[in-house]
């Protein structure tokens, strides 16, 4: 049967698979070639029904297709294509529906109407070819006309794009985010190197494997395994891992290549063979060479911090007063008396008050020479660190001054100038970060750490804090008695009932500052968190800014996604002409919107995680200045397919943060995600006003759930290793194997 080409333009969509990218649609022809084939087939009609693959395809959008016509018993002649392209004709005129299109975006949508008015079916020809008839018949100013040359030959570049990216299989929104991540050279790195856009928002492996295929690429090629392999250790580590489980890396990777497991295994054998990976025969798991280097490194630095003598407090003074609880006066002793130690436990306890009376003994046995270095993971977190303490504070990563191209400048040829240092929520201190921190420390100082192992582990990649304590070579002090200015707030009593493993105390009282509000489903519970957003600020005189929902997980109805969406208009909504606004990646930014980052990015200096406003837009440079926690900074608009909408955030980002008021949502919905250590951590981030809405079975079932989020790490085996070995000298300071030590 012989293909017959055709030029048709969209009139109506009858069926379309977002999956399969099959579609049935009408088509009238947009040349006199196709309309004559057209009426000739379908006996004087000017329309047939078109069958085949093309991703959602748009009324008013033009199309070149090859194929052939049918006869079906009920439908009669029908086209079925075996190729659809998008075009843009040039010279042909076109119906009423390519008004409405995208296709002529850059033309406002009201100038068009009245130019089709004036023109009809001439219209795209006058438009695509900047007709001087536009301009004499005053439609458009001869300022106007010239901007709009450029605009439409952007355009048919652009275009050509588009059709070619849709063409090698990718769908209609994956083609958009392409271009908009690589503008000019998209079809160069689709043609050159199609798993490199593996970072673009929304892409998947899979559809990638689709593009590759098309255009001829082995799926046995290295490049393909290489992407693939850096794509799953990647989402891996980004889940906190340091280590992969070495038959889970198989099946996985075998899965996502579509390869047999033992071709995989010597594919991983040659990458360990190659020093780039390494394998722990002992825990089983593969991990990188790099990783590896660091936990051996956090390990000896340790050792080296512990075993290096230093000046013992002389006197214990003022530790045995009435309202101390026996748990701080043990904590203050261990802390004053031991090199490296650990102080942990959850709100309420005294935490603060221990380190208030450590650094308070040390100033009256060694003086006030002695130098303290404070900080914590986040500004919040120094803030609070400093305002209790009465010394000043920085964050970590200020502290040992990082630089996103150098990164920490801080180390062991730069040392801090301290004597004591105390870490606050170490927590959510990541491997790299500790690592970094001991590097730079003295081996004549005393190092404290500060946190709560009943919360999450940290969002980077490790589980530092939980490794060291577990590892049992350090001094722990683990407060679990309440101090007597905590039972006061219901937050702090109810966190802490609930880590025991028991139901909060439901007062009833509007006035307390934890109240639970019974919602009967998922959108009973969105309905309430929108007026509790827009009753708090006037209620409980907390601004709305400061009002943060912390929701389980991402998907959902009560999930962060759903949320936002419901929340964005409340917590920001349009309104004057400060409120500016643009489009990225099919997502609308605004003024004052609150963002999150959600992937990492050293080059532009921001995490994933990373909280901040949006103060303004550049246009003329493409660009968005936003306000983190510590600085401001200007991004480039694009980045913002990184960003989300922060009005909702699942509990594990909120880490190491606290918020004026906290809004909880407990689903049934949510079972799967609900832990007591979720529940637990979302609880400890309100400071002033906790509201949990929900189901009290579902809330019962979390606190039943003590499943932890489970790392695989290799710091503690590290640890031991290193403080077991006998043949390593208490007397050797760990500077004398720098080149071993030091992590490129």
């Amino acid at each position: 049967m012989a293909n017959i080409s055709l030029n048709g333009i969209v009139t109506k969509i009858h069926s379309t698979n977002k999956d399969r990218g099959f579609c049935i649609v009408t088509i009238k022809g947009d040349d006199d070639r196709s309309k004559e084939i057209i009426k000739s087939e379908k006996n004087g009609k000017d329309t047939v029904t078109l069958l085949g693959t093309y991703f959602n395809p748009k009324v008013g959008e033009q199309l070149t297709c090859e194929g052939y016509f049918k006869s079906h018993k009920t439908f009669g002649k029908q086209y079925s294509a075996q190729q659809i392209l998008s075009t843009v004709s040039l010279s042909q005129s076109f119906p009423k529906e390519i008004i409405h299109s995208d296709m002529l975006k850059p033309i406002e949508e009201n100038l068009r109407l009245k130019i089709y008015k004036k023109y009809g079916d001439n219209s795209l020809k006058l438009l695509m070819t900047q007709s001087p008839l536009l301009t004499e018949d005053g439609f458009i100013t001869k300022k106007r006309f010239a901007e709009l040359k450029k605009e439409m030959a952007r355009l048919k570049i652009t275009t050509k794009t588009y059709n070619y990216l849709r063409a090698v299989g990718l769908p209609e929104k994956l083609a958009h985010n392409v271009m908009e991540a690589r503008g000019g050279l998209s079809k160069t790195y689709v043609t050159v190197e199609p798993y490199s856009l593996l970072d673009v928002p929304g892409m998947g492996f899979k559809s990638l494997d689709t593009v590759a295929s098309e255009i001829g690429m082995s799926f046995t090629s290295k490049a393909r395994l290489d992407y693939c392999f850096d794509h799953i250790l990647t989402n891996h580590f980004e889940q906190g891992h340091t280590g992969f489980p070495i038959d889970k890396l198989a099946y996985i990777s075998a899965s996502e290549l579509s390869v047999g497991p033992t071709e995989v295994k010597e594919y991983l054998k040659g990458k360990i063979e190659s020093g780039e990976y390494t394998y722990n025969h002992k825990e089983r798991f593969f991990t990188t060479y790099k990783i590896h280097e660091i936990e051996k490194a956090i390990a000896k630095h340790l050792f080296r911090l512990q075993s290096t003598p230093f000046k013992k407090a002389r006197k214990i003074n003022n530790v045995q007063e009435s309202f101390l609880k026996e748990g701080q006066v043990t904590a203050i002793k261990n802390t004053l008396m031991n090199k490296v130690s650990i102080i942990t436990g959850g709100p309420g306890v005294g935490k603060t008050t221990v380190v208030k009376y450590v650094i308070d003994n040390i100033k009256q046995s060694e003086g006030n020479n002695h130098k303290f270095v404070l900080a914590a993971p986040t500004g919040k977190a120094s803030t609070r660190m400093s305002q209790s303490t009465n010394l000043p504070a920085d964050t970590v990563h200020s502290l040992l001054d990082y630089n996103p191209k150098d990164g920490f400048r801080k180390g062991q040829f730069d040392a801090l100038k301290a004597d004591t240092v105390i870490i606050d929520e170490t927590t959510m201190v990541d491997l790299n970060t500790f690592y970094s921190l001991l590097e730079s420390i003295p081996s004549s100082c005393r190092l404290v750490m500060v946190g709560d192992i009943d919360q999450l582990p940290s969002v980077g990649s490790g589980a530092v804090l939980r490794d060291i304590i577990d590892s049992k070579q350090i001094i722990t002090s683990e407060l679990t008695e309440p101090v007597r200015f905590g039972s006061e707030s219901q937050i702090v009593t109810n966190a802490q009932r609930v880590n025991a493993g028991q139901a909060p105390i439901f007062s009833g009282n509007d006035n307390s500052d934890f109240i639970w509000i019974d919602a009967d489903n998922d959108e009973d519970i969105k309905k309430k968190i929108k007026a509790l957003a827009s009753i708090i600020p006037a209620k409980f005189n907390i601004p709305v800014e400061d009002i943060q929902v912390l929701s389980p997980q991402k998907e959902t109805e009560c999930g962060v996604n759903s949320l936002n969406k419901t929340l964005d208009e409340i917590m920001n909504p349009k309104e004057g002409s400060n409120k500016f606004e643009v489009k990225s990646f099919g997502k609308s930014f605004r003024v004052g919107d609150r963002v999150m980052q959600i992937r990492n990015n050293k080059k532009l200096n921001v995490s994933n995680g990373d909280v901040g406003t949006i103060n303004s837009f550049n246009m003329k440079l493409q660009t968005v200045r936003i306000k983190f926690d510590e600085n401001t900074k200007d991004l480039p608009i694009k980045n913002l397919g990184h960003m989300r909408s922060a009005n909702a955030i699942t509990i594990h980002k909120s880490q190491g943060s606290e918020y004026s008021a906290v809004i909880m949502p407990i689903s049934k919905s949510s079972t799967r995600m609900l832990t007591k250590q979720l529940v637990y951590t979302g609880m400890t981030r309100a400071k002033k006003l906790l509201v949990m809405i929900g189901d009290k079975d579902a809330l019962k079932s979390a606190i039943e759930n003590t499943r932890k989020q489970n790392r695989v790490t290799g710091l503690r085996g590290a640890i031991n290793e290193v403080f077991n070995e006998k043949s390593l000298s208490l007397s050797k300071s760990i500077n004398q194997e720098e080149p071993e030590m030091k992590i490129g």
